[in-house]
């Protein structure tokens, strides 16, 4: 079988995490040339797929590599944050990002950190999933202050925890 592209790798790791099939991922590295896996863009999103897939052993292990480097890399911290919400690991990706959002205030202009809006919607949904009501509203002002707009996807988790929030029943009957 031919090299694999970098572009074909994207793929099938983006169809396997939605899918939640992991049995492609354990193979895909055969066949891809070695510049391509020792980029950090491409682990991170094997990381993301391993931990979308439930594959957290594998995920966990590739994590490491990320805090040993002090997740210097802000494309890649948003692809690890949005990996582990949809694996379910909400309490895991909420202390990640306060990890990650430490290291950001130290950053400099000459090595910027930064999380873009998958990363800030995948700590959102994480606190909603949880039903996290108080640190899900507090968490909205950290994203507006980034000059994000929430998108229909928070709203339909913002709108999923209130419907699960008992006070929101009680309110009803009234």
């Amino acid at each position: 079988m031919p090299e694999m592209t970098e572009t074909t790798a994207d793929y099938i790791l983006y169809s396997c995490a939605e899918l939640h099939d992991g049995t492609i991922i354990k193979q895909i590295s055969r066949y891809l040339p070695n510049y391509i896996k020792e980029k950090y863009a491409f682990k991170s999103k094997l990381l993301r797929s391993y931990y979308t897939c439930h594959m957290k052993k594998e995920g966990d292990a590739l994590l490491a590599l990320f805090e040993r480097n002090n997740f210097r890399f802000s494309d890649c911290n948003n692809n690890i944050l949005d990996g582990l919400y949809e694996g379910g690991y909400y309490t895991e990706c909420i202390s990640l990002y306060q990890k990650i959002e430490g290291i950001m205030k130290e950053a400099t202009a000459e090595n910027p950190l930064k999380l873009y809006h998958r990363g800030y919607f995948a700590v959102l949904k994480s606190y909603c999933k949880m039903l996290e009501e108080e640190k899900a509203v507090k968490f909205i002002q950290t994203i507006k202050q980034q000059q994000i707009y929430l998108d229909e996807d928070c709203y339909f988790c913002l709108c999923e925890m209130y419907d699960s929030l008992s006070q929101w029943e009680d309110l009803s009957k009234h």
